[in-house]
C-alpha cells in the first residue's frame, strides 16, 4: 500500500507541473475563448483515487475550460449543485476500479433527478468501468453522455461539446 501511494504522489507532482507549466505558458491557446466553457470534474463519492480526474482537469484545461475540480470522493449532489451554481456544460466523474454498475447508474440516476433544463450540460464519465458503456446505460436528461475508456476518446468527445459551445451566446448564472 505504501509503495502504491507513493507511485500516485509521484503522479500526481507530474500532473501539477503539467498544469504549472501551461500556465506559465499562458495556457497555449492562440485565441482564448473569452467565455471557455466550464466543466465540473471529480472522482465518485467513496472513491479516494482521483489521478484519473485529476488528468481529466488538466486536458480540459489544455483545450480552453475553465474547470472546477473536487477532487476524490465527491457525493453525486455536490456535482449536480456545482454544475448549477458555476454554469457549468460539462460534468466529468471519475470512476475506479472498486465501482460496479450499480455505482454508476445510481450516478446517472441521481444526476438526471438533479438535471434543470435552464441548466443544461453533458455528462462524461470515466474510469476503470469494464464492460460499462453509455448503451447499457438509461438515457437521460443529459445534452449529451459519454463512457470514455480512453484519454483519446474523453478529448475527442469533449472537443464537440466545445464546439458546441463556441457556437452559443455564452450563458450566465446569476
Amino acid at each position: 500500500v505504501g509503495e502504491e501511494h507513493m507511485a500516485s504522489q509521484v503522479v500526481t507532482e507530474v500532473l501539477i507541473r503539467l498544469r504549472t507549466a501551461w500556465d506559465r505558458l499562458d495556457s497555449g491557446l492562440a485565441n482564448p475563448p473569452d467565455h471557455p466553457p466550464v466543466a465540473v470534474v471529480g472522482a465518485m463519492e467513496g472513491d479516494h483515487h482521483d489521478l484519473g480526474a485529476l488528468a481529466v482537469r488538466v486536458l480540459l484545461e489544455r483545450e480552453g475550460w475553465k474547470v472546477y475540480y473536487l477532487g476524490a470522493d465527491v457525493p453525486v449532489e455536490e456535482f449536480a449543485e456545482i454544475q448549477r451554481a458555476q454554469g457549468a456544460s460539462l460534468v466529468c466523474v471519475s470512476f475506479s476500479p472498486k465501482n460496479s454498475l450499480p455505482d454508476v447508474l445510481r450516478a446517472v440516476r441521481v444526476l438526471g433527478g438533479f438535471y434543470r433544463p435552464d441548466f443544461p450540460y453533458a455528462l462524461g464519465l470515466g474510469g476503470s468501468l469494464g464492460e460499462i458503456s453509455a448503451d447499457s446505460l438509461p438515457d437521460g436528461p443529459f445534452r449529451s453522455l459519454s463512457v470514455s475508456r480512453s484519454a483519446e476518446e474523453f478529448l475527442t468527445w469533449s472537443r464537440t461539446l466545445q464546439e458546441e459551445h463556441s457556437s452559443q451566446d455564452p450563458r450566465r448564472v446569476a
